[in-house]
């Protein structure tokens, strides 16, 4: 899903990613890109019909003070859906909002593993717009992985707490609190590789546990 105003070239950095990482986990999932989903039904801009439309999940997270999307609270409306249960999905979700989470003035992204996740292109808007999409693709690639579920709780070595856990090797599985971290984990993962062996094999071994 995308919010209103999304550049079509971050929408395309966006399921690049999604996809790059549906290919290094060996996983088959059936995609379906729903734009700006609203629901028959979903309502109006004054009177938004719950859990009918993305509107609604903006209305509900949103932190008007703030102006910044509450992205714990709109997980916890992704987990809360009420076709979960009969229709198991992931929701994925790209905004031009600005996120945060408790505790943080912002975070550009946000995942809960075996649900969804949420990316902002928000703080990435004044750069050139190519090195923009690759750290959009960069994000989503991180926060997909996290709801495929690395970096694993049972994994001891190579690992960092620091709002969740997260990878310390040479890999985009480590933690970015900056915008300048993630242009630095971009370029990494221009030159490649992307996941480190431990993240590639943990994502494999996560892979099969599921299957």
């Amino acid at each position: 899903m995308n919010d209103f105003g999304i550049q079509p070239n971050f929408k395309n950095a966006f399921l690049d990613g999604i996809l790059e990482m549906i290919e290094f986990s060996n996983r088959n999932f059936e995609i379906q890109d729903l734009g700006l989903w609203r629901r028959e039904g979903w309502g109006n801009q004054l009177l938004l019909s719950p859990f009918n439309s993305i509107d609604w999940y903006i209305n509900q997270s949103l932190d008007k003070e703030r102006e910044q999307i509450n992205a714990q609270s709109l997980m916890a409306l992704f987990y809360c859906e009420p076709w979960q249960d009969d229709s198991k999905h992931l929701d994925l979700f790209i905004t031009n909002r600005d996120l945060f989470a408790p505790g943080t003035n912002f975070i550009l992204g946000y995942a809960l593993p075996g649900v969804g996740a949420v990316v902002s292109t928000k703080r990435f808007a004044n750069m050139s717009l190519n090195l923009a999409c690759e750290c959009v693709k960069t994000l989503t690639m991180h926060e997909f992985s996290h709801v495929l579920g690395i970096v694993p709780d049972y994994r001891r070595f190579n690992v960092e707490e620091s709002l969740g856990k997260h990878c310390t090797n040479q890999c985009l599985m480590r933690q970015g609190l900056t915008v300048n971290k993630w242009v630095s984990m971009t370029h990494d993962r221009l030159r490649g590789p992307a996941l480190c062996q431990m993240c590639q094999n943990d994502l494999l071994a996560l892979a099969h546990f599921n299957s």
